[in-house]
């Protein structure tokens, strides 16, 4: 499989190959994320449609408030699975 794929990308450098992957779509960077970053988004996610269902698009504004909230979980989350944020 390996040699196959070098040969299918004309490289022998892994970083190519995956980039390569990603920008046809074989591999997507969702299928990356940690389950348990994964969980917290889907929540966050779900409050949010749900705030949106109950109010006319006109009037929906997403409140800072979810947004830091969002972001503070996040960065709980990464910080006990020991990886930080750029």
């Amino acid at each position: 499989m390996k040699r196959t794929l070098k040969k299918k990308f004309k490289t022998e450098d892994w970083f190519v190959i995956i980039q390569k992957a990603f920008e046809l779509g074989i591999l997507e960077e969702r299928d990356y994320i940690n389950p348990a970053i994964k969980e917290i988004a889907l929540d966050y996610a779900s409050k949010i449609v749900n705030d949106f269902k109950y109010k006319p698009p006109a009037r929906y504004k997403l409140s800072k408030d979810v947004l830091f909230d969002f972001d503070n979980a996040i960065r709980l989350s990464l910080k006990q699975l020991k990886i930080t944020l750029k």
